[in-house]
């Protein structure tokens, strides 16, 4: 999982930077005029009199990260933007990668370069283009504008940079901070948008979810009351529009940390969080956290099997659906254990606990949330260890041991270690039943190229854990 979007989610405090050399970079910019009742976008003229996409080579390379797009725009041309999305992609052999972002833009007086000019739909088909990819971009930029998705992610959205910056800093301003300066973005994509802010006294960062995660503002506020070692520390909350205020936190993300010890220490203190919360599911649920319980991950199996994503290969396919009775079977056989459902991360890996300079561990990012089995987390958990602790030996079993000694209140170890193993591939076929079900179907469907690879990746895992299972 660590080359895919979780690498941004790690840490909102850190600055990363995702260069890879071995690839070429391009970035296209479909930059509309600020005026509202102008529908066109910004062309640049070449020597040779075709026309072509303002562009740039970005030393930053995480498709998601978009602070460096609005900063070099500034500094090349002299206005200010803010980036909607990435709006489309395209690997070529020779060019390397070509990436098309879409800009909203506040700058209404600006005057063009003499090799710049402000360009209708009607006229961009008239025009010859460099290359026919950046006309027909241009286009389908266009036909994304006019249309209206009630699916859009609000951050996608003309005017969100504005809106949500003005109430950032009126936050700011009321907590009596000083110095605000004006808002950056972090990230944006289709499972949220990050902005940073900074004072005098601290820095604050927004995190804006989508409504099918509005949950998460709510689950990590009342973690932090209830939990505030082990959780962001919320200062503010919008639950209607899904934003949330965090302080930034200090530490070192645990992925980057080599002690045995330290990792042992992470895994007991998440389940004494999730036994903790054991009493408290209902509650949970009633403050809009899904309710995924086994039986309902055993329910949902044969619908994604009549679904399946057309990357599999036919033989991944083939596997899936000879083994979906046994999933069934395996959902039937774990729930008849006395472990109690409770509160799941969704997403915890290591790069979603930061270790922080008191030692405590603090666990953030809870957008995949749901009250279900514990141990489903503790497949993602330790999806990567033998890469993180290769330099320790036997460090998974190490923790998986660390990890059920908590729970022999409720089973005996023998019992633990049978349903712990009955977890591995049914923890990650429920994150993705998770995608499958209650993500990928709510993102405007032409951003939905950036999520749907993690349901390969998962139902791919799946068929790795049933062959550990087996053997």
């Amino acid at each position: 999982m660590s080359e895919n979007i979780h690498e941004t989610e790690k840490h909102p405090s850190a600055t990363f930077v995702y260069h890879n050399p071995d690839v070429d970079h391009t970035y296209y910019l479909l930059i509309p005029s600020a005026v509202a009742s102008e529908y066109t976008v910004l062309l640049q003229k070449n020597e040779d009199d075709t026309w072509a996409l303002p562009s740039f080579k970005p030393q930053e390379h995480h498709f998601a990260v978009v602070q460096h797009i609005n900063d070099a725009i500034k500094s090349m041309w002299g206005f200010d933007t803010a980036t909607l999305r990435c709006f489309a992609t395209h690997s070529d052999a020779e060019e390397g990668e070509l990436r098309f972002y879409a800009m909203d833009n506040f700058t209404t007086e600006w005057i063009l370069p003499e090799n710049m000019q402000w360009v209708d739909e009607e006229s961009l088909r008239e025009r010859t283009f460099s290359t026919q990819l950046e006309r027909d971009i241009a286009l389908d930029w266009f036909d994304w504008r006019h249309s209206v998705s009630s699916a859009r992610a609000d951050w996608m959205r003309s005017g969100w940079y504005i809106k949500i910056s003005n109430w950032m800093i009126d936050l700011a301003d009321r907590m009596s901070l000083t110095e605000i300066q004006a808002p950056t973005q972090v990230r944006t994509w289709a499972r949220s948008a990050t902005m940073k802010l900074k004072t005098k006294e601290e820095t604050l960062f927004l995190k804006a979810v989508p409504e099918f995660f509005n949950y998460e503002p709510v689950i990590t506020r009342v973690l932090s009351i209830r939990y505030p070692e082990r959780a962001p520390d919320v200062r503010a909350v919008h639950v209607e529009n899904g934003w949330m205020l965090i302080r930034e936190f200090d530490g070192k993300l645990l992925t980057n940390m080599d002690d045995l010890a330290i990792w042992k220490r992470t895994v007991t203190d998440y389940a004494r969080l999730q036994i903790d919360l054991v009493k408290n599911t209902q509650s949970l649920v009633a403050l809009g956290v899904p309710d995924r319980n086994v039986d309902y991950l055993a329910s949902q199996i044969d619908r994604l099997m009549h679904d399946l994503p057309s990357n599999l290969t036919e033989d991944e396919q083939a596997e899936l659906k000879r083994i979906a009775p046994i999933l069934r079977d395996m959902c039937y056989e774990l729930a008849e254990y006395k472990i109690p459902l409770t509160l799941t991360h969704g997403d915890f890996w290591s790069g979603q606990v930061i270790i922080k300079p008191d030692g405590k561990c603090l666990f953030f990012d809870w957008s995949d949330a749901s009250i279900s089995h514990p141990f489903f987390d503790m497949t993602t958990f330790l999806a990567e260890v033998d890469a993180e602790l290769h330099h320790v030996a036997n460090a998974r079993s190490q923790l998986v041991q660390t990890y059920l000694n908590n729970w022999t209140r409720y089973e005996t170890m023998e019992n633990l270690k049978r349903a712990y193993d009955l977890a591995k591939p049914l923890g990650t076929l429920h994150q993705a039943l998770f995608y499958y079900g209650h993500i990928l179907p709510r993102v405007e469907s032409v951003a939905r190229w950036e999520l749907s690879g993690m349901l390969t990746h998962l139902l791919r895992h799946t068929l790795y854990e049933m062959e550990y299972y087996k053997a």
